[in-house]
């Protein structure tokens, strides 16, 4: 809100109009390529919005439950909760990706799930996970990163020696793919976030 009023007062807007116009431009750019959840749907802009409504809010009862759960634990070590803000934060970024307009190139903010996973499995007391639940995130992990890392219009340097239209394709599958990993990334960073060991953390 505070946000909106700034930007009301910078631009001499009202701050009414201001979301109508963001929700204008986000209407107009659901159906545009990209790695958004609309965009796996180009031709129903509707199903683009409803899959990003029911994923919000699957995401968000799954923090608040969280959160009840976790309120009374987390008081009184700041390493907790630092540690569960960060996984807060990349749930936040990866939310960001799925619900709006984003191009691949957007996906770096993604790292962020990345560097928590390996701070994680480094830290023997991060996560409550069996040993196979920590070679199974750390599999996952790896395997994640493969299609996050895939060049988009890099595979022009193949031009010549492919057909024209293959570009598109490969843009669209590229789109797609980025799309269902960035969602299981997200899946997983809330399930991660449940399974925080609520120690305080020893002296390493």
């Amino acid at each position: 809100m505070l946000a909106v009023l700034l930007l009301a007062g910078l631009t001499r807007t009202s701050p009414l109009a201001i979301p109508i116009e963001y929700w204008q431009i986000l209407s107009l750019h659901v159906g545009l390529p990209g790695i958004h959840l609309g965009s796996l749907f180009p031709g129903s802009p509707a199903i683009g919005i409803l899959l990003a409504t029911a994923m919000t809010i699957a995401a968000a009862a799954a923090l608040i439950i969280w959160y009840r759960r976790s309120v009374v634990m987390l008081r009184g070590s700041r390493w907790l909760e630092v540690f569960s803000d960060d996984h807060l934060l990349s749930a936040l970024f990866l939310w960001t990706l799925l619900v709006a307009y984003h191009r691949a190139y957007d996906s770096f903010i993604a790292i962020l799930f990345f560097a928590l996973v390996v701070y994680g499995l480094n830290s023997r007391h991060a996560w409550q996970l069996s040993e196979r639940g920590r070679k199974a995130v750390a599999i996952f992990t790896v395997l994640a990163y493969i299609p996050l890392s895939l060049p988009a219009r890099g595979i022009t340097f193949f031009a010549q020696a492919i057909p024209s239209e293959s570009l598109l394709h490969w843009l669209d599958f590229q789109g797609g793919l980025l799309t269902l990993t960035l969602l299981a990334l997200l899946a997983a960073i809330l399930w991660l976030l449940y399974k925080i060991s609520f120690r305080e953390k020893p002296n390493i």
